[in-house]
């Protein structure tokens, strides 16, 4: 088993995992439009907002991801930062964001 720090592209299956979890155990203790909402919450987007707060409530001043794009993660105030050896010794593109109250998801601000 591979255990990783948390990447942006994870954020979909993060968020399908927390919507299913939802409808199967919530589903039985919760009337179905409470289930729904909920659901509607776990948005990918909401679960990068939560990871933004959880470094920024750890102490961190940036957020490093590591990818072979090229110009997907710029359109979401990320600046390449270097190439360096991934978890299989392949060469990937590191970019990086400050994390800051601005740089939230959602928050308008010049990221």
């Amino acid at each position: 088993m591979l255990i990783r720090r948390f990447e942006q592209e994870d954020a979909k299956a993060v968020s399908e995992l927390i919507r299913t979890t939802v409808r199967i155990s919530n589903s039985k203790d919760y009337p179905p439009e409470v289930v729904e909402e909920l659901i509607n919450i776990e948005t990918p987007e909401h679960v990068m907002e939560r990871a933004y707060k959880l470094a920024l409530s750890e102490g961190f001043t940036h957020i490093y991801i590591s990818t072979g794009e090229t110009g997907l993660y710029e359109k979401y105030g990320y600046t390449f930062w270097k190439t360096m050896p991934d978890i299989y010794g392949d060469e990937s593109r590191v970019y990086r964001i400050e994390v800051s109250f601005h740089s939230l998801p959602g928050n308008c601000s010049s990221r």
